[in-house]
C-alpha cells in the first residue's frame, strides 16, 4: 500500500508491563507489523506509545522505500467470549494414537490433548523470545525509536522447539 496518510492508521497494541528486573517502564508493540519489529519501551505507556509511533514511522518509510505492501489494519471488532469447548476432527489413526499415549500418561485424552496444545504454544514462546533476543542485539544500546536493519533474520522454526510427534504437529 502507497499510503501518505499511514500515519493515521491505527493498528491494534499489545502493552506489557517490565518486570523491575529488567527496567520497569512498558514495552508496546503492533503484533501484525512483526511484535519484535515495530515496537517501542518507556517508562510510561504514554512515553512508550509516543515512540512506538516514531519507530512505525521510521518502519513504514524504509518499506515503502523497498517497494513493500504495507498490510492495512483490521477492522475494529468487539472482543469475543470465549467458552473453552472446541469440537476437532482428525483421522482414526491419530485419535486412536492420541487415546493410547493419554493413557501411557495415565491422563484423560482431554488433558492429554491440553497439554500437547501447551508444550506447542510454549514452543511458540520460546521462538517469540529468540526472535526478541535477536532484534535486541541488532538495536543495542541505540537510542529509542533508532532502527537498525539487517537483511538476513535468524532462522528459528517451531521444530526447533518442539519434539515432533510423528504427525507434523507438537507432540
Amino acid at each position: 500500500m502507497k499510503h501518505k496518510g499511514y500515519k493515521a492508521l491505527d493498528y491494534p497494541v499489545e502493552i506489557r508491563r517490565l518486570p523491575v528486573e529488567e527496567g520497569g517502564g512498558y514495552v508496546v508493540c503492533i503484533p501484525m507489523l512483526g511484535r519484535w519489529t515495530v515496537q517501542a519501551a518507556g517508562d510510561t505507556v504514554e512515553e512508550a506509545l509516543g515512540l512506538l509511533e516514531e519507530v512505525k514511522e521510521a518502519v513504514f518509510a524504509h518499506l515503502q522505500e523497498q517497494g513493500v505492501a504495507i498490510p492495512e489494519p483490521p477492522p475494529f471488532e468487539e472482543p469475543r467470549q470465549y467458552q473453552g469447548k472446541i469440537v476437532l476432527r482428525v483421522p482414526s489413526a491419530m485419535h486412536e494414537e492420541l487415546v493410547r499415549r493419554a493413557e501411557q500418561e495415565g491422563v484423560s485424552l482431554n488433558q492429554f490433548i491440553q497439554n500437547a496444545l501447551s508444550r506447542y504454544l510454549g514452543g511458540l514462546q520460546a521462538m517469540e523470545f529468540a526472535w526478541k533476543e535477536w532484534f535486541q542485539r541488532r538495536v543495542g544500546t541505540t537510542s529509542p525509536g533508532q532502527i537498525m536493519w539487517e537483511k538476513e533474520p535468524p532462522r528459528v522454526t517451531v521444530r526447533s522447539f518442539v519434539p515432533s510427534s510423528g504427525w507434523g504437529d507438537a507432540a
